[in-house]
């Protein structure tokens, strides 16, 4: 497909960083003081079960960058890799075989024009990864979410690239157009006239830029964004619906790894939502389960820190209300009373006192009747879930309803 070929072209490097590692079992909070230091050239085997390789390397940025926005390029890291700039977390790396699962995130933005920043030390604490047993009889170690096998990691190198906003953006236009043809009906006059672009499209971009000049492909490139352009300018009528989306990234607190890897994972994750912010001023992120936000609050004090900034400007809502996501069908009433107060009383004392009245809880294999009344006493007017989804024998009627308990009390559901 021409959307991948040119998807590679998107970034060009601009300096390969000499770099250094080391290996360590510890779970570190912050960028090491010490550590048995040696050189890491591209190609540096590394990696075992459960361990960690730190990398560091150190970049100057010259004058001629000064407005470009730079990008750091890290290619073979681990399964994951939580990213210090100057010592701040600032996102995450992870291995490209999970592109299709955990997103695309090989290229980390770490100047901004403006920011004013020269001088710049990258950390990188990548973790090896571990085999998976699987969850199901019959699974095997390879399982549909195993990591890369943990001592096989061969280091990639460090690159500082640049991003080539007109490449970047035909990538983009012409994946949004593919995936409309996709699900548009047959019939539909939309999806005959993006089909019809995108056959002008095939025809137009060269299939392999690497036998053109530079600067013809770009044109090329171009002027098919001036073609699609109308076909993405176009909206549904003003009797469609109005979606309002939001991001969140379900956090298992102990599934396939242990609490330690928990909050590691966290942390990688979130710091990574704060860059998006940066970039993108519209984006906005949901959060759930009040013990995720107190191990960062006790690990990464920083991160927190700029996490209830978002938090304040309307950024990032947290929702829940629970300590953590439970079970529902065999605890207590009681055990679920204290998870809200529980989870209450963090907003409250580490969190700006926020108020949330949903309760948010996707990933739980069924509910007590008993929910309606305990959400209505502790506060809360609205639950969300997904797993009734998942039903393949009794499938379930409704999307949206108005959930009635026991005692008669409703939640809009």
């Amino acid at each position: 497909m021409i959307e991948a070929v040119y998807e590679k072209l998107i970034f060009e490097p601009v300096a390969e960083l000499e770099t250094e590692f080391f290996e360590t079992d510890e779970h570190l909070r912050s960028v090491p003081e010490h550590g048995a230091w040696r050189p890491a050239p591209v190609g540096t085997p590394w990696g075992h079960a459960w361990g960690n390789g730190w990398f560091r390397a150190r970049f100057t940025r010259p004058a001629e960058l000064d407005d470009r926005p730079l990008y750091l390029h890290s290619p073979a890291a681990g399964c994951e890799a939580l990213f210090f700039v100057n010592g701040q977390a600032r996102g995450i790396f992870n291995a490209t075989e999970f592109r299709r699962q955990r997103g695309i995130h090989d290229h980390l933005r770490f100047y901004t024009p403006g920011d004013g920043a020269r001088e710049f030390e990258f950390h990188l604490e990548a973790y090896a990864g571990h085999r998976l047993v699987g969850t199901q009889p019959f699974d095997r170690f390879e399982t549909i979410d195993s990591y890369p096998e943990p001592s096989s990691h061969r280091f990639g190198g460090l690159f500082v690239t640049v991003r080539n906003e007109l490449v970047k953006d035909f990538v983009f236009d012409l994946a949004s157009l593919n995936r409309l043809s996709e699900v548009l009906p047959r019939d539909s006059f939309r999806k005959g006239k993006i089909d019809r672009i995108l056959e002008e499209v095939f025809v137009l971009v060269p299939q392999k830029p690497e036998e053109y000049e530079k600067s013809y492909w770009l044109k090329t490139l171009g002027e098919a964004r001036r073609r699609m352009a109308p076909l993405l300018a176009a909206h549904n009528s003003e009797s469609a619906p109005f979606a309002g989306l939001c991001g969140h990234s379900h956090m298992d607190t102990a599934w396939l790894w242990p609490v330690r890897e928990t909050i590691r994972k966290c942390a990688r994750t979130w710091s990574n939502v704060l860059e998006l912010m940066k970039e993108y001023p519209e984006y906005r992120f949901v959060q759930s389960s009040m013990l995720h936000n107190d191990f960062i609050r006790r690990e990464y004090p920083e991160l927190h820190t700029r996490i209830i900034d978002a938090v304040r400007s309307g950024r990032w809502e947290l929702v829940g209300n629970a300590w953590v996501e439970p079970d529902c069908n065999i605890i207590s009433g009681e055990s679920l009373i204290r998870q809200f107060l529980r989870g209450r009383r963090f907003l409250r004392m580490y969190a700006d006192n926020v108020k949330s009245e949903v309760f948010f809880l996707p990933d739980t294999f069924g509910y007590s009747a008993a929910l309606p009344q305990i959400l209505l006493g502790c506060g809360m007017r609205y639950f969300l879930t997904t797993k009734l989804t998942w039903n393949d024998t009794n499938t379930f009627p409704f999307d949206t309803f108005r959930w009635r308990g026991i005692d008669g009390s409703e939640v809009l559901t």
